[in-house]
């Protein structure tokens, strides 16, 4: 009997580097990022000498660090998009005595097919990677990389971006199938208690520009 789970949409962003996922929200850059060289533009300030200086820095400023990190943002934003494709076709899957699994890496894909009764242990990690160890002797298990066979006797599946608890029921499942004498480190606790944790570094970025164009607006009237 098969049973089989593939990666969920609103868990494939945990396999993008930061600036990656930062990179799916440049439109958004682009648009404070506009939207602050018009404000700078259309604000009335006095034709003071220091005022019209500072007006023109921050329009340049502005303008500059909008380009510069649209550009930056846009190739980042196609590669996450690839990547997010790949991951779609990713899979784990149980069928008939073997373990099955395909997923994207970078560049390249891998995956593998291990027959259950040859797995001899299995490693759980606290960043939802497993490592499974198997059996080569009768050369029945393989692992492949770029569809290459490749000759080794473990693998790691990338479990960032499977719903927790759809890939607990699915190790729980492949352990009912394991012989006795396999080793388990499980970690399913941990999986279940773990939380993100904000990022704050690339929302202060975007807060430099707007807060030195308040401090000169507040400078402006205390003056």
């Amino acid at each position: 009997m098969e049973y089989k789970i593939k990666p969920k949409e609103n868990l494939m962003m945990n396999a993008l580097t930061d600036s990656e996922k930062h990179a799916k929200y440049i439109f958004l850059e682009c648009g404070i990022g506009f939207a602050i060289i018009m404000i700078a533009v259309l604000f009335p300030v006095p034709a003071e000498t220091f005022f019209s200086i500072f007006k023109l820095i921050l329009i340049v400023c502005a303008l500059g660090v909008t380009c510069i990190e649209s550009v930056k943002m846009y190739m980042k934003s196609q590669s996450a998009t690839k990547k997010l494709t790949d991951i779609k076709e990713s899979y784990l899957n149980i069928e008939n005595g073997w373990l099955n699994c395909y997923q994207a890496t970078g560049e390249n894909y891998e995956g593998c097919k291990i027959c259950i009764s040859e797995i001899t242990s299995i490693v759980e990690t606290k960043d939802k990677k497993i490592y499974i160890q198997f059996n080569t002797d009768t050369g029945l298990s393989f692992i492949f990389i770029g569809g290459q066979t490749i000759p080794n006797d473990f693998f790691e599946i990338d479990g960032t971006f499977y719903d927790t608890d759809e890939l607990i029921a699915f190790m729980d499942k492949l352990q009912s199938r394991l012989a006795e004498t396999v080793t388990y480190d499980e970690n399913h606790m941990y999986w279940k208690s773990k939380r993100k944790k904000i990022n704050l570094y690339y929302i202060g970025t975007w807060l430099i520009i707007p807060g030195v164009f308040l401090i000169g607006i507040v400078i402006r009237f205390l003056l």
